[in-house]
């Protein structure tokens, strides 16, 4: 498995620390990028894959067309309605060329299969579901002492859909809560977009003065071990895809 992604971040070290090949191929330009399509063909000459998977939908063209021109089927895999394109000439174009490339396509739930078949005009017979994996769950932690603080989490990359904000206004009214409440925390993991957005929940955090109430771990690696031990899950997400 080799993995080429847009910019180096948290997905990359990952792979860095279990000595799996990785590159980045970042595109170049505004518009259709012959560019980076190059570079992907190059990239799928060099190393000869057996399929190309492509994640969300924001280079799925590219990797479409650099699959066949390399000869090698290609998996694109949608993870939320967010990442569905808008209507309009683009959009007409792209569905063209991932049909004439071969695609395949699959989502990771039936709601979202659902929408991306009517959004790109697809037989909805043709768009597989394959939901994420879940591991199974690490050991029960040792029960917490009444007087430490309660820990809540959140996982999910720095995005829009993921609504952060509220999470942190949420923070604000339960610590100002009438009615004396036990002492908590809230940590959020998940990989900056960017983009400013996570520039966006920083200075909002600080606003709101809860910077020792929602505390950002960014990326990590280990999931699991971040949910485990944590009191309760926290899911503010306006959309989700699973």
């Amino acid at each position: 498995m080799v993995t080429a992604g847009g910019r180096e971040g948290g997905l990359t070290r990952a792979l860095e620390a279990r000595a799996l090949p990785w590159g980045v191929i970042a595109p170049s330009a505004r518009g259709f990028d012959l560019s980076w399509l190059r570079a992907l063909r190059g990239a799928g000459r060099r190393h000869r894959p057996d399929v190309v998977h492509e994640h969300l939908f924001g280079g799925e063209v590219y990797a479409a067309l650099a699959a066949r021109l390399v000869g090698v089927p290609v998996v694109v895999t949608l993870h939320g309605e967010h990442d569905l394109p808008a209507p309009g000439r683009a959009l007409a174009a792209k569905r063209w060329l991932l049909r004439r490339a071969g695609a395949r396509l699959a989502a990771v739930s039936p709601t979202l299969a659902d929408s991306a078949a009517e959004a790109l005009r697809w037989p909805r017979a043709a768009v597989a579901v394959v939901p994420n994996g879940v591991p199974e769950p690490p050991p029960a932690p040792a029960p917490r002492g009444a007087a430490s603080a309660r820990r809540l989490v959140a996982l999910g990359n720095i995005r829009e859909p993921k609504d952060y904000p509220t999470l942190l206004r949420a923070g604000a009214r339960l610590r100002a809560w009438p009615v004396p409440l036990p002492p908590f925390v809230v940590d959020v993991a998940g990989a900056a977009d960017g983009v400013g957005i996570y520039e966006g929940l920083l200075a909002l955090r600080a606003e709101l003065g809860v910077e020792a109430l929602v505390r950002f771990a960014g990326f990590v690696e280990e999931a699991a071990a971040f949910l485990a031990g944590a009191d309760g899950y926290v899911l503010a997400s306006s959309r989700e895809g699973f």
